[in-house]
């Protein structure tokens, strides 16, 4: 739905050219999708986003606080690449749910001590890697969006554009 009227996914590019047109690439665009939603449907609604001009969106949903986001263009995931492999934290959310950083699974609950244990001395200016899987529920990576954010990290790159394991 964009503006509550429904959008079949390939027209939406389209749709939300129009309101970038009319709205301009300052615009901030609401994604709202119940926790279950696969994330395979948010970054499809991500590249279509991107592929609009439109990379200023919010995550909202049930009993969470409202996370802004800026989505990367698609060069960046080549200065992600380039950078030293200590400056870049890995997170991978699984089909499951769980959460791994640096190919480590580890529990919510010591998520934010470790990235914040990543983002200190040599890792000052890290930069976070999101990654899910595409079974991997939203509710999932809005947890782990709202960690990052306790976490203190401020560079977080949402890789849309690759499955993970491709």
């Amino acid at each position: 739905f964009v503006d509550d009227e429904r959008v079949e996914i390939d027209l939406l590019a389209d749709r939300l050219e129009r309101i970038a047109a009319d709205a301009g690439e300052k615009a901030v665009v609401e994604i709202v999708a119940a926790d279950d939603v696969p994330m395979e449907q948010v970054h499809a609604v991500h590249r279509a986003l991107v592929a609009a001009g439109l990379s200023r969106v919010r995550y909202d949903g049930p009993h969470r606080q409202a996370i802004p986001l800026v989505l990367p263009p698609p060069a960046a995931a080549e200065r992600i690449e380039s950078l030293p492999a200590k400056l870049v934290i890995d997170v991978l959310i699984g089909g499951d749910g769980r959460v791994s950083v640096d190919g480590e699974t580890v529990e919510m609950e010591r998520f934010v001590s470790i990235v914040e244990g990543r983002l200190v001395g040599e890792g000052s200016g890290s930069v976070v890697r999101l990654r899910s899987a595409p079974d991997a529920p939203k509710g999932a990576f809005q947890d782990v969006l709202e960690a990052l954010n306790e976490a203190g990290a401020n560079r977080v790159f949402v890789d849309f554009l690759e499955t993970p394991g491709d």
